[in-house]
């Protein structure tokens, strides 16, 4: 015999169990024994109650600015489920300047304890201890247990906010105080388009410009240059370093005496020195060969046009080193035969 029983009208949570008594059950067998002995029957649980805040967390004590934020954590007595499909479930802030604002929920579904979190902004201020609303604000969403019991929004008894306080007024210029870098756009790729090539144009413009006397007039250059093409040239300096100088300016851009500073004379300021040369006078130039001059670097190159190479300036400088260690030890052994003598 099988027998179906209906339950209703069960309010509240706890457990249910339907048991077969031993007696006065009413239930014979077909001689008209009745049931010897009772029968435990299985227990059912009865959830009818949904979730319910037990406590609430809230930021540290301090003051808060623009760009910080407020993080609230809510813990109930059950798992709860967040259902943000219609809208994100939030926590009512109110502050003394700026209104009211909303920590909206941002993690916790499938747990006990949600999340909520808010960021200061310009034109907020409440220097008293902010203030929360008595309920979470469903804000279209949903928040249930696992069976679907919807969940108690009350916040029940909150701690102190005195001392959460926020301080983020507006500018007098509206601007932002906060340094801030910004990333660099990526740069935009432009494709390279290659120069047209112009038929007929294969030389590079000359690196000089030509003379010319107009009326195809040659200039005087024509006559050393032979009608070749013009060419760069360069001058090599080699400095003496046999004294500072005696200041009589002489030379090219003052290397040629005193008003060098450091350097007594140069090669260079010998070719552009003003003094004339003596008639008959001969002048070795480095390399060995004598040409008509002094016959000392001190002198200058007279009547040499151009500069020597820096190898017979390099021999030459050697060579005067040679002579004068060359005086010093015949001066040396002069001395010597001096004090042989007393």
């Amino acid at each position: 015999q099988t027998y179906q029983i209906t339950v209703g009208n069960l309010s509240g949570d706890g457990s249910l169990g339907l048991n077969l008594n031993g007696s006065g059950t009413g239930i014979v067998d077909q001689a008209g024994n009745d049931v010897a002995a009772g029968l435990t029957g299985e227990v059912y649980v009865l959830d009818n109650t949904g979730p319910a805040v037990s406590s609430v967390g809230l930021p540290a004590n301090a003051v808060y600015t623009q760009g910080q934020v407020l993080e609230f954590t809510v813990a109930f007595d059950d798992a709860v489920t967040v259902d943000t499909s219609g809208g994100v479930p939030r926590i009512v802030i109110h502050l003394d300047t700026g209104g009211t604002v909303y920590a909206n929920y941002v993690s916790g579904s499938g747990g006990n304890v949600l999340t909520f979190r808010y960021q200061v902004d310009f034109g907020q201020v409440d220097q008293t201890g902010i203030t929360l609303g008595n309920a979470i604000d469903a804000n279209g969403g949903g928040l249930s247990d696992s069976i679907g019991n919807a969940a108690n929004l009350a916040l029940g008894s909150l701690p102190s906010t005195a001392g959460i306080q926020v301080n983020a007024p507006v500018l007098p210029d509206g601007g932002d105080p906060e340094f801030r870098i910004q990333p660099s756009p990526p740069p935009i790729e432009v494709p390279l388009v290659p120069k047209p090539v112009v038929p007929g144009v294969t030389m590079p413009p000359p690196l000089f410009e030509i003379p010319t006397l107009g009326s195809d007039v040659p200039t005087l250059g024509n006559v050393f240059t032979g009608g070749s093409a013009i060419a760069p040239s360069f001058f090599a300096q080699v400095f003496s370093s046999e004294g500072f100088g005696d200041g009589g300016g002489k030379g090219f851009l003052g290397f040629g005496g005193g008003d060098a500073g450091i350097f007594t004379s140069s090669t260079l300021s010998m070719v552009f020195d003003r003094d004339v040369p003596q008639e008959g006078s001969l002048l070795r130039v480095f390399d060995g060969k004598q040409w008509r001059g002094g016959s000392d670097i001190d002198d200058g190159v007279r009547g040499v046009f151009g500069a020597p190479s820096l190898g017979q300036q390099l021999q030459e400088l050697n060579d005067q080193e040679q002579r004068r260690i060359t005086d010093l030890a015949w001066a040396l052994g002069q001395v010597g035969e001096a004090e042989q003598q007393a």
